[in-house]
Parts: C-alpha cells; sequence; structure tokens
C-alpha cells in the first residue's frame, strides 16, 4: 500500500527537470532531488512565508533546489520542466492552474497530479483540453485516499470516456483493479448509508432530495464494483 508521497514520487522519471507547484515545506521536492536525480528543480509556492521553510532547510543541506514565489506554473516558461506536480489543492484550482498556464503544461512530459475533491472535473478538463490520462493510482494515507493522475499532452486529441463513474474514480484505476478501489468505494457507501439512515424521517425536501443523491450515487459505486 503506497502513501501519497511515495506514489507521487514514483511516477517522476530520473534526469528530468522537474517543477514542484504548491511546494510548501518542500517535502516532495527534496524526496525527488534525493531520489531522481533531477537535472534541475524548482518548488513554487503562493506564500512566500511558506517558501522560506524550504529555502531554510536549502540551506542547511545544500539540496541545489530552486524555488520562485508565483501562484501556478505560467511563470515557468524559461525552466521548461518536464514533469509537473500539482499536489494538495482542490480540483478545479489544479484545473485552473494549468490553464493559466497551458503553454508550459503542454510542453512538459507529464504532468503528475493530485486532487484533494472534485476529481470528476479535473479528469473532464484534461480530456477537454487534449490531455490524455496514461496512468493513475490509489493512495492512502491518515485514512484517506488519493488519486494520483498522470497526464500529457497529446496533438491529436483525447476519445472522452464512456461512463460518468469513470470520470469519478478513474478509468485506469478502474480497468487496473487496483487494489484500494473497492475499500475505497466501500468507505464512501458506509458513510453515505449512515447518512441516510440519520435523514430519512426527516421528511423535508431537502432531505429527500440528499435520499435520492445517495441512492443515485449508490448504483453508481454497485457498478463500479461489478467492473472489479
Amino acid at each position: 500500500m503506497s502513501n501519497r508521497l511515495d506514489t507521487i514520487v514514483g511516477f517522476v522519471d530520473k534526469n528530468k527537470s522537474v517543477a514542484d507547484i504548491g511546494t510548501d515545506h518542500g517535502i516532495t521536492a527534496i524526496k525527488i532531488y534525493e531520489e531522481k536525480r533531477p537535472t534541475k528543480i524548482i518548488g513554487t509556492d503562493i506564500s512566500k512565508n511558506s517558501l522560506k521553510k524550504l529555502e531554510d532547510k536549502l540551506a542547511e543541506n545544500k539540496y541545489k533546489i530552486e524555488t520562485m514565489v508565483t501562484d501556478g506554473i505560467y511563470e515557468l516558461e524559461e525552466f521548461s520542466p518536464q514533469v509537473i506536480i500539482i499536489s494538495g489543492m482542490g480540483g478545479h484550482l489544479v484545473s485552473e492552474i494549468i490553464a493559466k498556464g497551458i503553454k508550459v503544461a503542454k510542453n512538459a512530459d507529464k504532468l503528475i497530479l493530485q486532487a484533494n475533491n472534485s476529481l470528476s472535473h479535473l479528469r473532464k478538463f484534461l480530456h477537454e483540453n487534449s490531455f490524455e490520462i496514461v496512468d493513475e493510482k490509489l493512495a492512502y494515507d491518515d485514512e484517506i485516499y488519493y488519486d494520483v493522475i498522470v497526464a500529457r499532452y497529446s496533438s491529436k486529441g483525447v476519445e472522452p470516456y464512456d461512463k460518468d463513474y469513470q470520470y469519478e474514480f478513474g478509468k485506469l484505476i478502474i480497468d487496473n483493479k487496483d487494489p484500494l478501489l473497492t475499500d475505497k468505494i466501500n468507505k464512501i457507501s458506509t458513510i453515505s448509508q449512515n447518512i441516510k439512515r440519520q435523514i430519512k424521517d426527516l421528511n423535508t425536501e431537502s432531505s429527500q432530495r440528499r435520499i435520492t443523491e445517495i441512492d443515485q450515487e449508490d448504483q453508481m459505486l454497485k457498478e463500479v464494483l461489478t467492473c472489479l
């Protein structure tokens, strides 16, 4: 069972130029520097104070990691990263960062993306902007499941998925029968059914609407499980 950090770093190829977006303490950037021997690596963050935490570590350990205060990837054209990592943010924000720096994203060999929510939105955004999802895995940390997505730009465009659940749970995660997926689905189902039991007697418009949503979600979960 891989944790989030190991899964992200595992997708990074050796001897590449790497950009770690939203690096904060620089834990991911440092692990990549130590294990993947990047030709160059930069850690960026929107917060100057957060980035200073990494810069203090660099001063102590002499890691050759560049830093930049910026809110995305659009200023990295000169750095020309071959691998771009965007993790620990919401799916909408990840999509916005890629859209704003679309030229840099298209020129990269791969994007390694880990969004904390709105995964269906992110996967649809990638397809709509001709980024092919070439790999993805589930990771597990502190009782939370994380989807780690690898994408790259395709000049030929991308065929959309057939099913909505493939965007929600990841077509490749499903096709590869990721060993964590059944556990993730069971956890989602347990939480949803607990909510349903708590609100079933309320008889309000909002509670009935939520019950309908839970029933629809449950049907989707069962459909995914039949693929495993």
